[in-house]
C-alpha cells in the first residue's frame, strides 16, 4: 500500500504513517502512534515519556522490525500528547522489507560517507560500496554475477576462453579479468567495460530482491578489492526501478492514480545523469504541476504499465514530487531538463571550472549566479537552475582527476548554498562573502523591504503561499521593524503548515503593534490549532477589548465557547 514518501531536507526519504503501537524503551512498553518513519529515524506521538533519556536509550518496534538504539532528535508539546523524533544511532541497518533500495541508495549519497553498504538474502550476500556518498564498486558472492559468467553470458567470450581464463586462475591466483587481458581475450578498454557492466548488473538486481536485511559498514575502503568507478546513483536507481518483474509490486507503492504530479522543488534533483529513452522524456514532458498520474497514463505513448514503471523510477530519483491538488506551484524549467546537455571541449569545461573555482569565494552568492542584487524570486531560481545543470557532479562524471571532482564539488556545494540563502528568508543576503556584502543600508535596505512586501501581497493574494512567504520573509530581514511584515509572513507561515514558526512571527508582530486586534486574534488561532484553549482565549477576549466589533475575534471565542 502506498504511503506518502515525503522528499524534503532530512537525509533519508520520510514515510508517512499513522500506526499505533506499542513502543519497547529500555524493556517497558510505550503506547504511541508511529506518524512517520524512515532509516534514520522514527516520528511518533505519546502521553508517556518518562523513558524517553534525551541522550541514548533502547528502542523496539515490531511493526517496522526497529532494534536499535537511539536518542531524541526533537520533541515538541501538542494538545495530543508529545510528539517526538528520534535519530537512530550506530550503524544504518534495517529490512528491505520496509525500506526500498532507492530510499537507502539516495540516503547514503546524501550522508556524504565512505563505506560498504551490505545486503543479506538467504541466497546471496551483495555489496555496495560509497566513495563520500558516490556509487563506486559493486561485490556479490552469487555465481552468475561473476565477471567470467557474465562476459559469457553476453558473449563477449566463449566456453572455451572462459574455461581457459579459469584455469590460468587457479595457477597464478590472479583475478579473472586480468587474466582475460593477458590472454588476448579482452583488451584493456573491454576490460573496464565488462567491470562496469558486471559491477551496475549486480546492483540493478537489487531492485528485485523484497525479503533481506542491509548494514551500512561506515570504514576505509578495502582498496585490493575496489576498482573505482563514478556512477550515478540515479541512473542506476531509475534503470534499477525498470528492471523490476513484478508489476503488482509497482502498482502497490506508486502514489495513487488521482495524484497531481510536478517537478521536485529541489532543483539539485534536476540534473541527475539519467538515460532516458525518447518514450520516457515525453512522459516526463507530460508534468505539469495539474495533471494526475490516470491522466498522463492516458496520454503516455506507452501502456499503463510501462507508463506507471516509468513515473515510478522518476518520483523515486526525486525528479518529480507528489503536490497538494489544487496547489499550482511556479514552472520549473521544463526545457533545460529536457535538453541533452551541449557537448564541450574538455578543456574549455576544465578551464571554466578552475576560474570558477578561483574565483567563488570573491564572487559571493550573487556573483556566483551572476545575478544582480534586486534579482526577483523567479531570476534567482532561473540563474539557480542554469548553474547548478552547468556544474552539477553527474554533468562530469567522465572526469578522471581527483583533484577536478573536489573542486566541482565545492563549487556545486557554494552554488547550492547561495540558492538556499538567497530564497531562504531569515537568511538571505546574511552571509554573502562578497567584499562589497555591505548592502544598501537604511533608506535602500527598507525600499527594497517595501517591494519585496508588495510583490510578496500580490503572490498572496492570488493564492501563491510559497513565494510569498519567500518574499515576506525577505522583506521581515531587510526591515524587521514594521509590524505589517512579520504578521503578512506568520499568515504565510501558517499557509505552508508551518505553525511553530508562525506562532513566533506573529508574537513579533504583537509585540511592535500591541494595540493591533488583528493581530491579536490571529495569535489566538494559533493557539487554537496547537490545542492551547485557554491562551486562544485569552487572546480572543483581548482582540475584543480593543475592538468589540473584531469579527474574526468573535468567532474564535464562540468556538471555544460552544
Amino acid at each position: 500500500m502506498f504511503v506518502s514518501n515525503s522528499h524534503n531536507k532530512r537525509i533519508f526519504p520520510r514515510h508517512r504513517l499513522n500506526l499505533e503501537c506499542s513502543l519497547i524503551v529500555e524493556g517497558k512498553s510505550l503506547n504511541a502512534l508511529i506518524t512517520d518513519f524512515s532509516v534514520g529515524g522514527v516520528g511518533f506521538i505519546t502521553k508517556d515519556k518518562s523513558h524517553l533519556n534525551p541522550d541514548s536509550f533502547n528502542i523496539k518496534i515490531d511493526n517496522i522490525d526497529i532494534d536499535t538504539t537511539a536518542k531524541v532528535a526533537w520533541n515538541r508539546e501538542m494538545f495530543s500528547g508529545l510528539r517526538v523524533g528520534i535519530q537512530k544511532l550506530g550503524s544504518l541497518s534495517g529490512s528491505l522489507s520496509n525500506y526500498g533500495l532507492s530510499d537507502i541508495l539516495v540516503g547514503f549519497q546524501k550522508l556524504g560517507n565512505t563505506g560498504i553498504l551490505r545486503i543479506d538474502t538467504d541466497l546471496s550476500t551483495k555489496k555496495v560500496y560509497f566513495k563520500q556518498g558516490d556509487v563506486i564498486f559493486s561485490a556479490s558472492n552469487q555465481e552468475d554475477e561473476r565477471l567470467g559468467e557474465i562476459l559469457l553470458e553476453i558473449g563477449k567470450i566463449n566456453i572455451d576462453q572462459y574455461n581457459k581464463s579459469v584455469e590460468f586462475m587457479k595457477k597464478t591466483g590472479k583475478r579473472q579479468g586480468t587474466v582475460l587481458v593477458e590472454l588476448g581475450y579482452l583488451t584493456p578498454a573491454e576490460l573496464i567495460w565488462a567491470v562496469r557492466y558486471q559491477v551496475e548488473n549486480i546492483i540493478l538486481n537489487l531492485f528485485n530482491i523484497d525479503k533481506g536485511t542491509f548494514v551500512f559498514e561506515d570504514n576505509p575502503l578495502p582498496i585490493d578489492e575496489v576498482i573505482i568507478l563514478k556512477l550515478s546513483t540515479g541512473n542506476l536507481i531509475y534503470r534499477g526501478i525498470k528492471t523490476i518483474k513484478d508489476f503488482e509490486k509497482i502498482r502497490v507503492n506508486c502514489p495513487p492514480m488521482d495524484s497531481v504530479l510536478n517537478y521536485s522543488s529541489n532543483p539539485i534533483n534536476l540534473f541527475q545523469e539519467i538515460s532516458l529513452d525518447d518514450n520516457d522524456k515525453e512522459i516526463l514532458s507530460l508534468i505539469d504541476g495539474n495533471r494526475t498520474i490516470e491522466d498522463i497514463i492516458t496520454m503516455s505513448p506507452l501502456d499503463k504499465s510501462e507508463t506507471l514503471k516509468t513515473i515510478y523510477a522518476l518520483y523515486n530519483t526525486q525528479i518529480i514530487e507528489v503536490i497538494e491538488k489544487g496547489v499550482v506551484k511556479p514552472s520549473v524549467f521544463k526545457e533545460e531538463i529536457l535538453k541533452e546537455p551541449e557537448p564541450e571541449i574538455d578543456s574549455a569545461v576544465v578551464d571554466k571550472i578552475e576560474k570558477l573555482y578561483r574565483e567563488y569565494k570573491s564572487l559571493g552568492y550573487f556573483g556566483v549566479l551572476d545575478i544582480s542584487r534586486k534579482a526577483s524570486l523567479d531570476e534567482i531560481k532561473s540563474a539557480y537552475y542554469k548553474k547548478a545543470k552547468e556544474f552539477h557532479p553527474d554533468m562530469h562524471l567522465h572526469f578522471q582527476s581527483d583533484s577536478l571532482k573536489e573542486k566541482l564539488n565545492t563549487i556545486f556545494a557554494y552554488i547550492n548554498e547561495a540558492y538556499k540563502v538567497l530564497t531562504t528568508p531569515k537568511d538571505i543576503q546574511k552571509t554573502d562573502s562578497t567584499p562589497a556584502a555591505d548592502i544598501n543600508q537604511g533608506d535602500k535596505n527598507k525600499q527594497l523591504a517595501r517591494m519585496r512586501f508588495e510583490e510578496g501581497k500580490s503572490f498572496f493574494i492570488n493564492n501563491k503561499h510559497e513565494q510569498a512567504l519567500i518574499l515576506f520573509g525577505q522583506a521581515v530581514y531587510l526591515d524587521n521593524s514594521v509590524p505589517e511584515y512579520h504578521y503578512f509572513y506568520g499568515i504565510s507561515l501558517l499557509k505552508n503548515k508551518k505553525i511553530k514558526d508562525a506562532e513566533e512571527s506573529i508574537k513579533i508582530a504583537v509585540h511592535l503593534d500591541p494595540y493591533n486586534p488583528d493581530f491579536i486574534a490571529e495569535l489566538g488561532y494559533i493557539y487554537l490549532q496547537l490545542g492551547f484553549k485557554t491562551r486562544a482565549k485569552n487572546a480572543f477576549e483581548k482582540a475584543l477589548k480593543y475592538d468589540h466589533l473584531n469579527d474574526r475575534a468573535a468567532k474564535g471565542l464562540e468556538m471555544i465557547n460552544t
